[in-house]
């Protein structure tokens, strides 16, 4: 419990929301750079299920993964 306070009063966020929001960003990085299919990316970052990754994709990323492979680089 100290370390996860220490951790959020430190970074400004709860570790699973660090670590959830660095998950979808390797995500959509590798949406971008790669031709790998959604299940084998949500695979590679820790998630079981697709469904899973979509849902928590769109709600960190506030985009669906198909869309975000499309989309340029910031």
């Amino acid at each position: 419990m100290v370390l996860a306070e220490r951790f959020t009063r430190l970074a400004g966020a709860p570790p699973m929301s660090c670590l959830t929001a660095w998950r979808m960003q390797s995500a959509a990085r590798s949406l971008r750079e790669s031709r790998c299919g959604i299940a084998q990316i949500a695979a590679a970052v820790g998630h079981e299920s697709e469904a899973t990754s979509t849902r928590t994709f769109k709600r960190e990323i506030r985009v669906a993964p198909e869309r975000n492979r499309c989309q340029p680089q910031p």
